[in-house]
């Protein structure tokens, strides 16, 4: 059993540990009309549902621009997108709520 660990220490103290490398791209800054709380994405990454204080903001990632908007009633901070990505759900710090938005692109 000794031998068992003090091999594996062995083996685990002389692995090489490698750096880890990143490319980083220069990108801009989308400008949006609202000011965004949360965002999340649609499941082949071609839509971001972006939260605002006054609406949903949809944004093409393809087009790189915000093709439509939902205004909002009530201010949320939270958002999330049903797995069949028909429906919103939005919750709020400040209720013990979640509004739901059923939604289809027309």
């Amino acid at each position: 059993m000794c031998a068992m660990l003090c091999a594996l220490f062995a083996i685990i103290s002389s692995a090489s540990l490698t750096e880890a490398k990143i490319q980083v791209e220069p990108s801009t800054d989308i400008q949006l009309e609202d000011t965004p709380k949360d965002i999340i994405f649609s499941r082949d990454g071609s839509m971001a549902f972006i939260l605002g204080q006054k609406s949903i903001l949809i944004y093409s990632v393809p087009e790189a621009k915000v093709t439509d908007s939902i205004p909002l009633t009530k201010a949320y901070s939270q958002l999330a997108l049903s797995p069949d990505e028909s429906t919103f759900y939005l919750t709020s710090q400040d209720s013990p709520q979640v509004a739901v938005i059923r939604f289809a692109f027309i």
